[in-house]
């Protein structure tokens, strides 16, 4: 069932038809990148986000006192499910409306956002995230159990919103 929200007759005599844009079960979202400062995934198609990681100090030696975008430098381009039918998915992840991670978010989950205190704030947009390979996605990919965030594991460095490094010590492995 689709709900038109406007229906625009041409001058040539067609109709053009506007609907809202809604995110069906089974569409998939491209423009995710991975963040070569955090190890992060984030959506990208609209704004870069937040970064945890400070920018270099000013001129001076002045530390920085806000956060910068994501950086998204050598990063594939990556997408997600919102639905998918096959088994090894695991349900529960969303969006954060303020850094624009993938985050854990089952059961009111809200971890730590780089974005400010509070934790993530969901968009509403939930995704089925592969547990095994079934799609030809990359390994590598972890959930931080500090922070709830998804992030990419096999680069030795990374940095976690709730301070220090990510900790996948109880992660399971990820697909993306």
């Amino acid at each position: 069932m689709c709900t038109v929200s406007a229906a625009t007759t041409n001058p040539d005599g067609s109709i053009t038809i506007t609907r809202p844009n809604l995110i069906m079960p089974g569409d998939i979202e491209q423009g995710w990148r991975w963040c070569m400062q955090c190890q992060g995934l984030y959506l990208a198609s609209d704004t870069r986000g937040i970064c945890p990681v400070r920018p270099p100090s000013r001129p001076g030696g002045i530390p920085a006192m806000v956060l910068g975008p994501h950086k998204d430098s050598g990063s594939g381009q990556y997408k997600l499910f919102h639905a998918h039918a096959d088994g090894c998915v695991q349900t529960g992840w969303t969006r954060c409306g303020r850094c624009h991670g993938l985050y854990f978010g089952q059961g009111g989950r809200t971890g730590c956002c780089p974005a400010g205190s509070g934790g993530h704030k969901s968009t509403g947009a939930h995704y089925q995230i592969h547990t095994c390979n079934a799609q030809g996605g990359q390994d590598g990919w972890r959930w931080c159990k500090k922070c709830e965030g998804m992030f990419f594991s096999l680069n030795g460095t990374s940095a976690c919103p709730a301070g220090g490094a990510h900790d996948a010590s109880a992660s399971g492995v990820y697909f993306i």
